[in-house]
């Protein structure tokens, strides 16, 4: 049996684009950690069940053709790098 995942993102700050695109990033992101999440499991800090109150992944600069899918797909990749280093000391690096 799959664990049931509760994720909240309580900020994101999203410079450069519309403010029309909100929605259509966190879908992307919604998604693609879906995706990662099903084919990779969880990563091993999460796996032990510890909250995590915060998680600063860094910043993500994209190329000035991106749309807000592929932003938001990225941002999902960013935020899973930082989930697997979560409890290392390499948070946000």
């Amino acid at each position: 049996m799959k664990p049931n995942i509760a994720l909240h993102i309580d900020e994101l700050i999203l410079s450069g684009f519309p403010p029309g695109d909100r929605y259509l990033i966190c879908d992307a992101i919604q998604n693609e950690l879906t995706i990662m999440l099903a084919e990779r499991g969880l990563p091993s800090p999460m796996a032990l069940g510890r909250d995590y109150p915060a998680l600063d992944a860094g910043q993500l600069r994209l190329g000035p053709q991106s749309d807000a899918k592929t932003a938001g797909r990225q941002i999902a990749r960013t935020l899973f790098q930082g989930f697997q280093s979560m409890g290392t000391g390499n948070e946000g690096r």
